[in-house]
């Protein structure tokens, strides 16, 4: 997997810095986190002029270090921690506390920390996801956790930042409408793309298999669904033969659209961004 399709593509996630201290004392720490291709790497430097790492008057100023891990541990990692769990690898621990990178051992003076809140944890996993994944069916199946777990910490994350939902690109829209979606259904949903790029899918429901719904989702913030796009949508409705057809857009319909299918919600529902994010919230 690849942030895009030229693998040398980077992405910097995280940028912490912390400098204390006088002018003869000064102690400083930095944490950063970016994306590399398929992998995410963090990086720790300290520095604290005074240590004495070695417990014998004798001074270690420096520790720094680089930790790599592949981008699918990274999403899977910062799940966990949004979980309330601990992840740990070497010379890596991040927690609902925050995160530590470096060595703590006597010939150092000791790993960087940045403490970062609940909201700045869910808001840099929303910033992974959107930065490694390209394709929604790429998000839902390259990591170990379940797709379903994993839709239900993402808009627990969405939900600590909402107006993030319009800053999200297509990867994350899609994925917070399909985990909505599925929130509103007790049993697992299947959503079969018709045309990945014009971003329609065919719902189904288990044990419901009867019971389709055509979804069609915008994802463009400042562009306003036309007249065009919703008759073609519900035209399409027609011919797969689904009970109702949903259009989601971060932006607005136009007059046209809104007069036109003002009395048709049984057959086809409007959702626009202030509808979307009241779902978001309420639900929530």
């Amino acid at each position: 997997m690849a942030l895009e399709e030229d693998a040398t593509t980077q992405s910097t996630l995280l940028k912490f810095h912390d400098h204390r201290g006088d002018s003869w004392n000064v102690h400083t720490e930095s944490i950063s986190l970016r994306i590399e291709g398929d992998k995410a790497h963090f990086s720790g430097c300290v520095y604290d002029p005074v240590s004495m790492a070695y417990g014998d008057g004798q001074t270690n100023e420096y520790d720094w270090a680089d930790v790599e891990v592949s981008a699918d541990q990274l999403i899977d990692g910062l799940s966990r921690v949004l979980s309330g769990q601990t992840w740990e690898q070497e010379q890596l621990r991040f927690d609902t506390l925050g995160l530590i990178v470096g060595n703590s051992s006597l010939y150092s003076p000791g790993p960087a920390r940045a403490v970062l809140s609940a909201e700045r944890s869910a808001l840099l996993f929303l910033d992974a996801h959107d930065a490694i994944f390209a394709t929604l069916d790429q998000a839902r199946t390259g990591i170990q956790m379940p797709a379903r777990e994993l839709d239900q910490i993402f808009l627990q994350a969405l939900r600590t930042q909402p107006e993030h939902l319009s800053m999200l690109r297509q990867v994350g829209f899609e994925r917070t409408v399909r985990a909505l979606l599925q929130e509103a259904h007790l049993n697992e949903i299947h959503a079969t793309p018709l045309a990945e790029s014009q971003g329609l899918w065919l719902v189904t429901a288990r044990g419901d298999e009867r019971g389709q719904m055509l979804v069609s989702i915008e994802s463009e913030p400042g562009q306003r669904v036309g007249l065009q796009l919703v008759d073609r949508v519900n035209g399409m409705r027609d011919r797969k033969r689904a009970d109702k057809a949903v259009i989601l857009t971060r932006s607005s319909f136009t007059d046209d659209v809104v007069h036109d299918y003002a009395g048709r919600q049984d057959r086809i529902q409007l959702v626009d961004y202030d509808r979307l994010l009241g779902t978001l919230t309420d639900a929530g």
